[in-house]
């Protein structure tokens, strides 16, 4: 494949990182507070407590299991919903819920601090129960899970490092097209720069591939024909520089050429 391919697939890969990060945005910012599940089903969920329980030494130690349920508490609406805490951290707690023996719908959910005075000033949550998996990917924010199943963060991390391999796959590539032409005597045209005195350009053939200054240099288009010249003005080992009037033919993306490199008007191969 040739480096404007890689380049290609690159851009495309990069556009799917892209729009993995927009769906991950969208996810995040759904709707808030709410735990998703299918009957028979447990999953993981967590929260944050406005009032959070005073236990001795907790951030130098994790509490056990038994204190953590001696002072988390909870109220719901929905029969058969029972939450096992699992870790209490400060404000944060996390826990497994279950739901059996209830009808698809909307329950709440109200997790305190079981010494708190203000129970009822905790966050609301919402557990929607589903009657089957295809009902609960549709309601998901994300895109990706809706239509995919799987989440964005996972197409980010697997279509960040190949969209970067496909870069250095076009560097490479692109490093051995350029040495080719070299090699026949073409050099492309790094720089267009307009200036008061005209086109200042700069290409990719100097001293090391017989070029000297004062030297005219033929200008081929994408095609490789033959679009006008350019006279050398500057010479390094591996690239030169000149200037051309305003007017002239010289696009990005031209070539410059030795006089004896290529056939007129030949086309690339």
């Amino acid at each position: 494949m040739s480096s404007k391919t890689f380049n290609r697939i690159a851009l495309i890969i990069f556009a799917v990182v892209l729009l993995s990060v927009i769906d991950s945005c969208s996810a995040a910012f759904g709707p808030p507070r709410v735990f998703r599940l299918t009957p028979g089903e447990t999953i993981p969920i967590s929260g944050d407590l406005d009032d959070a329980p005073m236990i001795p030494n907790r951030w130098l130690e994790e509490p056990d299991m038994e204190t953590i349920r001696g002072h988390l508490g909870y109220t719901t609406n929905a029969a058969g919903l029972t939450i096992r805490f699992v870790e209490l951290r400060g404000r944060l707690w996390r826990g497994e819920l279950d739901l059996s023996n209830a009808d698809p719908g909307d329950y709440t959910l109200q997790v305190f601090n079981a010494a708190s005075k203000t129970k009822d000033m905790e966050p609301v949550y919402t557990v929607r129960l589903f009657p089957d998996l295809a009902s609960l990917r549709a309601d998901l924010p994300s895109f990706s899970e809706r239509h995919l199943d799987i989440k964005p963060i996972m197409i980010f991390f697997m279509a960040l490092p190949l969209a970067l391999v496909m870069l250095f796959l076009s560097h490479l590539r692109s490093g051995r097209d350029e040495a080719a032409l070299q090699a026949r005597g073409i050099g492309s045209v790094y720089k267009l720069a307009k200036s008061k005195a005209g086109w200042e350009i700069m290409v990719g053939l100097g001293s090391a591939h017989g070029v000297h200054p004062g030297d005219r240099l033929r200008i081929l288009d994408k095609n490789m024909r033959d679009v006008g010249e350019l006279q050398v003005s500057r010479v390094g080992r591996e690239g030169s520089n000149g200037v051309l009037p305003l007017d002239a033919n010289i696009r990005s993306g031209y070539f410059v050429a030795l006089a004896d490199s290529v056939p007129h008007g030949a086309n690339r191969s």
